[in-house]
């Protein structure tokens, strides 16, 4: 099955990808930064590589469309079966409460490391121009809504990833509905949509382009495509060959014609999803890092930034050498992440947000 064990070992491969992606991404200032194992053109390899691990978005997107269908629907089945019912008012309940679950995460984040601007010269109230509605938007995640494309006036770039899943969560209820009805139909409008201007949609965070990863994930944990997957097909020998070549034929694709485009992303995702779950999923010890870091993955995600290239830069880039690099941001950031769970842990944060969640649900 895939399960909550092979979800997180998705998400741990995805957020290595995520790492590399932002440290060799394409910018003289990052090239120069680092000795690189080989040049293609003058450019190099790691930065090559970095173009083609953007997919880890379309990843998470993917994993988070997955997961939301199976809780959802779990949701859905309890209430019926416990009597209760399933109208409006239990719907927005639902989404709100995930809403809210995800920017507890966020603000956890955002108060620890904001705050560190003033001593690392990043200080907050530059970022946001002594702007009150600046803080606002980016404090409630919602940095990649600003109405004219682009990020501006936030603390961590990669933030816009926020306003994405915060849509994507608080409109699940409605695309659930929909894609219940119309699941065949729902992927290639998703797809249609992509390549065709729609001003019915709001300007949030490529929700256009992630649209369809999204509804690619709850079309497989809707119809179990991965319990469907024949017995034989799990033969190392049957599928690691094609696997493996579907990615290098991706790999090509990615690099050399969509490169910082992400519209074809939710099919290039495939090969490195079924990747995980038929063959890296079975490899011991290794199965058992990703699943770990990919628990971790949340929090590296919102706060990698702040280590890599606000804060630490200078310390992360003296390593020189790109793979160095790279583990040693992947060991910071996990360790980071594992003394905030505990801090988390000591102070009783969650218990916190529970007690405002389960008020909230009473209402």
């Amino acid at each position: 099955m895939f399960d909550k064990r092979q979800t997180n070992i998705a998400k741990g491969i995805a957020v290595l990808m995520l790492l590399w992606h932002h440290l060799f991404f394409e910018t003289l200032e990052v090239m120069n930064s680092f000795t690189p194992v080989f040049k293609y053109h003058d450019v190099p390899a790691e930065t090559v590589i970095s173009v083609f691990f953007k997919i880890c978005v379309a990843i998470f997107v993917f994993l988070s469309g997955f997961g939301l269908y199976k809780s959802y629907t779990s949701y859905l089945n309890k209430n019926s079966m416990g009597g209760g019912n399933t109208g409006i008012k239990e719907k927005v309940k639902y989404a709100v409460n995930h809403v809210l679950h995800l920017l507890s995460n966020f603000w956890f984040i955002y108060i620890i490391f904001v705050p560190l601007g003033f001593i690392f010269n990043y200080p907050p109230t530059t970022i946001y121009e002594n702007n009150f509605w600046y803080f606002l938007r980016d404090f409630f995640g919602m940095s990649g809504w600003n109405g004219g494309g682009g990020i501006i006036q936030t603390m961590n770039s990669s933030w816009w990833f926020m306003t994405l899943i915060i849509f994507l969560n608080m409109f699940f209820p409605l695309i659930f509905k929909i894609f219940e009805k119309f699941p065949e139909i729902s992927i290639v409008f998703t797809l249609f949509i992509i390549f065709v201007p729609l001003y019915i949609l709001p300007d949030v965070a490529c929700v256009k382009e992630y649209l369809f990863p999204f509804v690619i994930g709850m079309y497989f944990s809707k119809f179990d495509v991965f319990e469907r997957i024949p017995k034989r097909i799990q033969l190392y020998r049957i599928c690691i060959p094609v696997l493996l070549l579907l990615i290098l034929i991706t790999f090509y694709y990615k690099v050399t014609i969509f490169k910082v485009s992400v519209e074809l992303d939710g099919m290039f995702i495939l090969p490195v999803i079924l990747l995980s779950f038929l063959v890296i999923s079975n490899i011991p010890v290794l199965n058992n890092v990703l699943e770990n870091l990919g628990k971790h993955s949340g929090n590296i995600y919102m706060f990698h930034v702040f280590i890599y290239d606000m804060y630490f830069k200078t310390f992360i880039y003296s390593f020189k050498y790109s793979i160095i690099i790279f583990v040693v941001l992947t060991v910071v950031c996990y360790g980071i992440s594992v003394l905030l769970e505990l801090i988390k842990k000591w102070t009783r944060y969650d218990k916190l947000f529970e007690i405002i969640t389960n008020k909230i649900a009473q209402v």
